[in-house]
């Protein structure tokens, strides 16, 4: 399912093209300039990244198997019914994400190789994160802004976006220097 969701999101990606010149030949030996299309280079470059990172998550995510931890349904199974304790406080239904389920770990708790595991695992989709969260940043702050879509904007509406845009770049520069 979720290779499914990442290609309907990605798809779009297919239709951003630019155009180059080249040349097309006849059987008659004449040639013809026209323009044919192409990937546009900044997607085409960052998407293969972020292919890359994806498919290092599904690695991880396939990685969880012969768990010493389990999911349950909130409300379904009572409290330390089942001989496990849970990461967190059971939460009523009433409050928000109810749906989620809750982690329930034996009543020992895990193993030091289990906990190393998971840390290890946690800090990896971290750098997954942070890789994809650089990638997403260094595209927009490279992604120019129409001087048609400008002059569409009232003088407000410009003026703050000029200052987001100006914000945008100070907290680059706060958080990559």
């Amino acid at each position: 399912m979720w290779k499914r969701e990442m290609e309907w999101l990605v798809c779009v990606s297919d239709h951003i093209v630019e155009f180059i010149p080249s040349w097309q030949n006849f059987p008659d030996g004449s040639k013809l300039e026209v323009m044919t299309c192409r990937p546009r280079s900044d997607i085409f470059i960052n998407l293969a990244a972020l292919r890359k990172l994806d498919n290092m998550l599904l690695d991880i995510v396939d990685s969880f198997t012969n768990t010493e931890f389990w999911y349950v349904d909130q409300g379904i199974v009572a409290p330390e019914a089942d001989g496990s304790s849970s990461f967190r406080q059971t939460l009523q239904r009433q409050e928000e994400k109810w749906w989620l389920p809750v982690p329930r770990v034996p009543a020992g708790g895990l193993s030091d190789d289990s906990r190393k595991q998971l840390n290890h695992t946690r800090e990896c989709t971290s750098q997954i994160l942070k890789a994809a969260m650089a990638i997403n940043s260094i595209t927009l702050s490279e992604m120019e802004v129409p001087d048609s879509y400008l002059d569409t904007l009232p003088n407000k509406q410009t003026s703050c976006f000029f200052l987001f845009v100006w914000f945008k770049k100070a907290l680059q520069d706060l958080f990559l220097f």
